[in-house]
């Protein structure tokens, strides 16, 4: 709020300021709105307009005498009345600890009582600013182009991302035994940037987002590197009345359902143990034992027991029901027992 006598001055100076700005003539006592649409023009603003463009603070101490300025709530300071005189002779009307703002004397009055009789008091906690309040703004800020804000990431956040359809290629073409389908092509991360790229909207500054695609690590089947490939020795329960067959595809089927997606995770390992104890549990009393035997000549019974793999890989059953034989009893000539070599660990 600018206070300046005579329309003249105003006339004068209304370019230097801005579309909303009052004016207070203190010598016509009267308020006037700057209006630049669509020309200069000066409007006198009443009262209650002028409760429309007062925002009011109240100075509040805090810890340390720590001074701090709030805003009032709108409606919670006076502006009917223009001075103090008009304040006094309506003090009856209004209860006690009401502040005022008389907007010509520019003061802030509160009623007090003592014993029956109210009397207003100045009071000098409060000040006044012309302009909105309760106003939503969104704050937005540009560096210069010769500053660098944080220039490199300093929080690497690796993602490992295996999508559905990489997931649905891979273990059709991992148990496939015609021959007709290809090995489906691996994931990158570029493309998995465009296809996730929204995550980019939810990091940090300093962070750096890494898409890791995932790799499948097949096992036991032809699809398996030589030292993965092994046959499944089950020896049947002879008083059951199922053909070998039979038992071969209900041994698939629990072996494909161990090595479900939603059981594993990356970088987990595979212990035989497990499997064979899911697979004779499933199929009592129709199987008495089941073995794994690698197929290579170089690896001896126990090698396959456990099998690790690498943060980015799953591991997944390229088995097939030439992958599980049927024997009648365990002999070591079944099992690669021929040498006392040391069972080792494949990763």
């Amino acid at each position: 709020m600018t206070t300046v006598n005579g329309s003249r001055v105003y006339t004068q100076y209304v370019k230097l300021f801005q579309n909303g700005q009052l004016f207070y003539d203190s010598s016509a006592a009267l308020y006037y709105e700057l209006s630049t649409v669509p020309t200069i023009s000066l409007t006198t603003v009443d009262s209650a307009q002028l409760n429309r463009k007062f925002v009011f603070f109240e100075s509040v101490s805090g810890y340390n005498n720590f001074v701090t300025y709030e805003p009032v709530p709108p409606g919670t300071i006076n502006v009917t009345y223009d001075i103090r005189s008009t304040i006094v002779a309506n003090i009856n009307n209004y209860e006690v600890g009401q502040v005022f703002y008389a907007w010509k004397d520019q003061q802030f009055y509160q009623i007090s009582q003592s014993g029956s009789s109210k009397s207003l008091i100045t009071v000098t906690n409060y000040f006044v600013r012309t302009g909105r309040e309760s106003l939503y703004f969104q704050y937005k800020h540009n560096a210069p182009g010769s500053r660098r804000i944080d220039p490199s990431p300093s929080n690497l956040i690796d993602l490992y991302i295996l999508t559905k359809e990489y997931e649905n290629s891979y273990r059709a073409w991992a148990i496939d035994t015609t021959g007709t389908l290809q090995e489906p092509e691996k994931e990158t991360p570029e493309t998995l940037k465009l296809a996730f790229g929204d995550l980019e909207n939810y990091k940090a500054l300093s962070d750096a987002l890494i898409y890791n695609p995932a790799k499948f690590k097949p096992l036991f089947g032809n699809k398996a590197i030589p030292e993965l490939q092994a046959t499944f020795k089950v020896v049947k329960n002879s008083n059951i009345n199922l053909t070998d067959s039979e038992i071969r595809s209900q041994v698939l089927a629990y072996i494909n359902a161990f090595f479900a997606l939603g059981n594993w995770d990356f970088g987990e390992t595979f212990y035989f143990t497990e499997l064979a104890t899911y697979i004779q549990q499933g199929l009592a009393p129709n199987i008495s034992s089941i073995l794994i035997v690698p197929n290579s000549t170089t690896q001896v019974y126990g090698s396959l027991q456990q099998i690790s793999s690498e943060p980015n890989e799953i591991l997944i059953s390229a088995a097939t029901v030439e992958n599980i034989e049927i024997i009648p009893s365990i002999t070591a000539s079944l099992l690669n027992l021929q040498t006392n070599s040391v069972n080792t660990i494949i990763t």
